[in-house]
């Protein structure tokens, strides 16, 4: 099983959500499930630009940031943790 946190503080892991996500993510690791973080504040995200021809038709975004890599893990997830 895998669960991933998304972090969206703007402090990253040293704020108050960070503080609360790490022990529930050590809890589900002592539970043998594997678990990953993606805290917003270390990764370049754009905002979606709506271009409707290429991400509906392609599947895929054309701004290269790292958002691909948030996506996959979503996908791969059983289960994700929204942290704002």
């Amino acid at each position: 099983m895998k669960v991933i946190a998304i972090v969206g503080s703007p402090k990253g892991m040293q704020g108050y959500t960070g503080a609360l996500v790490d022990p529930l993510l050590k809890a589900l690791q002592q539970e043998g499930i594997d678990t990953d973080i993606f805290s917003l504040s270390d990764l370049t995200v754009q905002p979606c630009k709506g271009c409707q021809n290429v991400c509906h038709v392609t599947g895929t975004c054309h701004q290269k940031d790292d958002f691909e890599k948030v996506q996959q893990a979503m996908l791969a997830a059983d289960g994700i943790i929204f942290a704002t």
